[in-house]
């Protein structure tokens, strides 16, 4: 048997970045000690080297010093922890949230108390590390190095985290050509480097750096210049600077006392990617000179360094000197204390935030609870407004409630546990009656920042944060950033563009690549042979690029608000991306991004809000309007909570998610919720909160359990002595104490919160130590960190009286959520949206799909909407430039008119101006609207093939449209050729007629007089290819408005059998089906020999499959998918044959081969 681990997945395409992963990560296990080992050596040959010799103080730049530095903040802490005689600090994934940790980590997790001898102790896992390694470091001791990535201080969480604080802080800038060391000693002089850092981003000339910095900061910094003019630049500023030397002294005289600091780029090895950076840097080649040049220092070279000093030890012992001052590293948060929390916002600036807060949460109770407050209500609410007071947390409410109240959104995550926020209107789920526990939120004992999760419909957000811009002043308002680093193809194609090789050749070696490694045949049937030149040598340089940051990103929403001016506590950057101005919304301004990712942030005592765009939340505001504009919206549904109480009531929604016929529908429409919601039976609203959580990768093996004992439940109604028998008997309940916690998912952990309490009740632990299990469990590194709590929860559980095998059964509930799980806040929250958008789509799916269409980004592509669409009988039209919009809309209720945005190449200021001017006056024809808007000849011929002018030009046939297209199209070309030839376009009056009767007799004269030109009678054509004409249109379009695009073939011999024919009476069945993949799932296979024990992971997957009559889901299990899966990248009508198995009256199909369709394309 083979137990399936899923790995989280990226909609609409394979996720095959965490499958490769795994394989890389097994792979690369003996490579990475080899590298260790050899870091290990090079710190004992320098302490060998530099014994009885003043230790200099170093200057490093890891690989944050983007496309320069080669080696990883850990990298650097093993070399130099073993030079300078300290272990260095734990290495730590700094990914938090759910990022998914994959199969072998889940396997490993779970293994970790199986394997535990009776009488294991903390010796069993690895060397341990102090929890706060900041602390553990002694101030008193020197610091291994100085962080000088230039121009900013994207490592300085990474650091602090690996090497403790045993790092001065400071940058490299490059000031009148020359590099500038840059050291902050003291608070005040980080303020000033971290100013002007930011006023470097900003574009600021090397003369004006220093004028905008207050004068006390900048006298606070050390510079180390081999520049005489910038020295005098900073030292008539008040700085201390010093010349540096570098591995070689500064020989006679320097403007400034010289000091030994050499400059740092690489390590060792890593220096083999210094050509490939620099390459990359200037877009050039490695052959280019100064890729050559770029070698750069490494800190192997120290190894001369001793002798080449003899005679000049004065400069050793000033870097010595330097090295033993005590130097500033920003705190981190190990208390919870002093948190860079965001100011109350202007309405409410002067009042105490406290009692603000307060008074909203009453004045929130009437709505909410028209029914009037209870008991359990007033005593929730002064125990959460208490712990908000006692943790300084009001004031971020409020700035949280400022920015949300305005708007439909979906306040999220384990925010939605508070009553308090709930009250505010930031969230829409009652926590009393769903039973949510304000602990996952918030607690006395937690030192975690809040962390409030909003929604909004994702074409506002940009308004939003405009608004909080407005509101807080742009000097205080940052997005958190995104660190992108190279992954395996990146790092492939940007080694290959060194190299010289062009896009093309790179993208097809790169598939070829990927085919070989994924199936041992690529797309074309070909295997791996000897790669030519100069393929393995890019292929090695693209492995010493594999992990290295590259260009600083935008988080999707994250943004920080402080009191104090945000460049004082990081640097931050104006991001690519633009907004309007919040001054003057007609102009556009980069948004201010810090340095730091979301961890980082927080380490560092930043406190985030999230102001996240969600697409669902448009489709459903869009449709509304809609349905408004109509005058079928019920208007008392304006209320939320009445429409929310309507939905979760209402048969027909009910019966739609009961069936799993939720495409389209948020959060609900993957093939596995999908199927999950089938085979359970049931859609009610609880029912679809613990889905929303159970369905975690991790947790496959435990769905089959809970639908089992649902459907016994629900098949054993009168028989409550036999259902407690039964329930006793096979143990649904891990304990005692646990069932009234897990009731409601039959004993199986759903919810981060079940994890939480159960460590609690079983294992004792408090609630910090709870919060920690939980967050570990949600790191790319949870196998490792849950070796070190599975020790305490296992003494605790015995502790209690607890036996082993009840310890191990929840031990291996607990491992299940490793990578990816939801707090049960977070799983109602979506379970609202996801029952809005089920009823739109049950009562009006025309415009409920349409607005899905017109929203994009859904978890299928848009073909697989449209053919939803036209199962449900809805008729799919063309863009039209009579009658359509940019967006998608439904035109009634059973019609959708595909929008301009459909339409390839057009854009949308092309369509903008084209629906302006119909709106003056209708098109008479195509010379008409050519003459009127701005349409090129490809956007025109767009709009032809997409059958933009079918409505147009409604009485000539699709061959006379095509005709009426071309000759309009250059007869223009003509007309604005000369009117360009006249340095301005000709009024109408005065613009020259262009004869076409040349062309045919019967054809009319293009008037360009006043009248509105009219097309040119076109001739009696032959019929075209209608194949041919489909191919246009789905090249245009994407999806074919009147078929299926199976359609787009001619398939010869194809099976009668259709994806609606295969039902559960088909059981165990072999069939054959031609369908299209219209979206796939790969995942790990763990697969046990029954002999020797022996645990592999293997290759599979789970494809979605497409025909004109519905979806069909499949398996393709690890040897058919070695056999075929490569099929799956072609996008051709797939031949499959296989088993069709029915599990809870669901049907899949066990795939057994494949094979290309024999078609022709017309």
């Amino acid at each position: 048997m083979s137990q399936v681990s899923a790995t989280a997945w990226n909609p609409g395409r394979p996720n095959q970045q965490l499958v490769d992963k795994q394989r890389a990560d097994a792979a690369s296990a003996p490579q990475e000690r080899r590298e260790r080992e050899a870091l290990l050596a090079l710190g004992i040959r320098l302490r060998a080297a530099f014994a009885g010799v003043p230790l200099p103080l170093i200057a490093v730049q890891t690989h944050y010093s983007l496309l320069e530095g080669t080696a990883s903040p850990q990298a650097w802490s093993t070399v130099l922890g073993a030079w300078l005689g300290d272990a260095a600090a734990a290495a730590r994934d700094r990914r938090g949230g759910n990022f998914p940790a994959g199969a072998s980590a889940v396997t490993r997790a779970a293994a970790a108390l199986i394997t535990l001898p009776a009488n294991a102790t903390n010796n069993m896992s690895a060397p341990q590390v102090p929890t706060n390694v900041c602390s553990s470091l002694s101030d008193s001791k020197p610091p291994w190095a100085v962080l000088a990535d230039r121009d900013d201080l994207l490592a300085l969480p990474t650091v602090i985290e690996r090497w403790g604080r045993r790092l001065v802080v400071g940058s490299v800038v490059r000031l009148d050509d020359v590099d500038a060391v840059l050291l902050a000693p003291t608070a005040a002089a980080y303020r000033a480097l971290c100013r002007l850092l930011t006023a470097r981003h900003a574009g600021t000339s090397d003369t004006a750096l220093l004028a905008g910095l207050p004068s006390d900061e900048v006298a606070a910094l050390i510079v180390l210049v081999r520049s005489e003019i910038t020295g005098h630049r900073f030292a008539e500023a008040g700085a201390r600077v010093w010349w540096r030397a570098d591995i070689r002294p500064a020989p006679g005289d320097t403007p400034f006392p010289a000091v030994a600091m050499p400059l740092l780029t690489h390590i060792d090895e890593d220096r083999a990617a210094a050509r490939v950076l620099a390459a990359m840097r200037r877009r050039g080649t490695i052959d280019t000179q100064d890729a050559k040049d770029a070698a750069g220092t490494a800190l192997a070279d120290l190894l001369r360094m001793p002798e080449a000093y003899r005679g000049y030890e004065d400069q050793l012992a000033r870097s010595a000197e330097l090295r033993a001052q005590t130097w500033y590293v920003p705190e981190t948060n190990t208390t919870g204390d002093d948190l860079h929390l965001p100011p109350l916002p202007p309405a409410l600036r002067n009042l105490d935030p406290d009692t603000e807060l307060r008074r909203l949460a009453e004045a929130g109770i009437p709505r909410r609870y028209p029914h009037g407050e209870t008991p359990e209500l007033r005593t929730r609410l002064e125990h959460e407004l208490r712990v908000i007071r006692d943790k300084g947390f009001a004031s971020y409410l409020l700035t949280v409630w400022s920015i949300a109240h305005k708007r439909r959104t979906c306040g999220r995550g384990s925010a939605a546990s508070s009553l308090v926020v709930y009250l505010l209107g930031i969230t829409n789920v009652d926590p009393i009656t769903a039973n949510l526990l304000f602990e996952r939120f918030l607690s006395p004992e937690r030192i975690d920042p809040p962390d409030v999760d909003v929604d909004f419909a994702w074409n506002e957000r940009d308004a939003v944060f405009s608004e909080i811009l407005k509101d807080f002043g742009s000097d205080h308002v940052g997005m958190v950033a995104t660190h992108l680093h190279l992954h395996g193809d990146g790092a492939l194609r940007e080694a290959a563009r060194a190299h010289g090789l062009g896009d093309h050749a790179i993208t097809a070696m790169g598939q070829r690549l990927t085919d070989l490694q994924r199936y041992g045949v690529d797309r074309h049937g070909l295997r791996g042979d000897a790669l030519p030149e100069p393929w393995p040598h890019i292929i090695a340089a693209a492995d010493h690029l594999a992990g290295a940051p590259r260009h600083l990103g935008v988080h999707c929403g994250g943004v920080v608000i402080t009191a104090r001016p945000l460049a004082t506590i990081v640097p931050v950057h104006p991001a690519a991306k633009r907004i309007p101005d919040p001054d003057e919304p007609a102009l556009l301004r980069h948004i201010p991004t810090i340095a730091w990712e979301k961890d980082g942030a927080e380490d560092l005592r930043l406190v985030k809000i999230d102001v996240l765009g969600n697409r669902s939340l448009a489709v459903i505001q869009d449709s509304i309007a809609d349905l408004q504009e109509w005058g079928v919206w019920d208007a008392r549904f304006d209320d939320e909570e009445v429409w929310s109480a309507h939905t979760q009531n209402d048969t027909a929604t009910k019966e739609l998610l009961r069936t799993g016929r939720t495409v389209g529908c948020f959060y609900i429409e993957s093939p596995a919720m999908r199927q999950l919601q089938a085979k359970v039976d049931d859609g009610s609203f609880d029912r679809l909160v613990v889905h929303s959580s159970i369905i975690r990768p991790a947790g496959m093996d435990f769905i089959t359990t809970y639908i089992n004992r649902h459907h016994y439940l629900r098949d054993h109604p009168d028989t409550q002595e036999h259902k407690q028998q039964r329930v006793h008997a096979e143990r649904w309940y891990p304990h005692p104490i646990l069932t009234n916690l897990l009731s409601e998912s039959y004993g199986v952990l759903s919810y981060q919160e079940d994890v939480m309490v159960v460590a609690q009740r079983m294992a004792g632990f408090t609630s910090a130590g709870a919060n920690k299990l939980r967050k570990a469990l949600g790191r790319n590194d949870t196998a490792e960190r849950l070796q070190e709590l599975v020790e305490d929860f296992r003494s605790g559980c015995r502790a209690n009286g607890i036996d082993d095998e009840t310890i191990r059964l929840v031990w291996r509930m607990i491992s299940s959520f490793a990578g990816y799980s939801f707090a049960k806040a977070h799983s109602a929250s979506y379970a609202v949206v996801s029952f809005h958008c089920a009823w739109l789509k049950a009562h009006h799916p025309a415009v409920f799909l349409a607005r899905v269409i017109a929203n994009e980004g859904g978890f299928y592509g848009t073909s697989a909407y449209v053919e939803e669409a036209r199962r449900l009988g809805i008729a799919i039209l063309p863009p039209c430039v009579v009658h359509g919009h940019w967006a998608t809309r439904a035109a009634d209720a059973r019609t959708i008119r595909l929008g301009l945005q459909r339409v390839k190449g057009l854009g949308r200021t092309c369509a903008d101006h084209l629906v302006r001017e119909r709106g003056v006056t209708p098109f008479t024809g195509v010379c008409d609207l050519l003459e009127r808007t701005a349409c090129d000849r490809e956007q025109t011929q767009a709009l032809s093939d997409a059958g933009a002018f079918d409505v147009l030009l409604a009485t000539n046939t699709p061959e006379q449209r095509a005709w009426i297209t071309a000759t309009a199209v250059r007869c223009a070309t003509t007309n604005r050729k000369t009117a360009v030839g006249h340095h301005q376009r000709p009024a109408p009056s005065a613009r020259p007629a262009t004869s076409i009767q040349a062309i045919t007799a019967t054809q009319a004269t293009l008037d360009f007089g006043r009248a509105p030109p009219r097309d040119p009678v076109p001739p009696m054509l032959p019929a075209s290819d209608p194949h041919a004409r489909a191919w246009r249109r789905w090249r245009t379009l994407g999806v074919l408005p009147d078929a299926h695009p199976l359609a787009l073939w001619h398939i010869r011999h194809r099976p009668s059998l259709r994806a609606r024919d295969l039902t559960p009476e088909r059981a165990k069945e072999r069939v054959h089906l031609v369908a299209i993949a219209i979206t796939r799932k790969d995942v790990n296979a763990i697969a046990t020999d029954k002999n020797t024990g022996h645990t592999t992971y293997q290759d599979m997957a789970f494809v979605t499959l497409e025909d004109e009559t519905g979806l069909i889901e499949s398996v393709w299990f690890p040897e058919v998918y070695r056999r075929h899966a490569v099929l799956l990248e072609r996008s051709e009508p797939l031949l499959i044959t296989g088993t069709i198995t029915v599990d809870f009256a669901v049907v899949t199909l066990a795939v057994q081969s494949c094979a290309v369709c024999a078609v022709s394309r017309g």
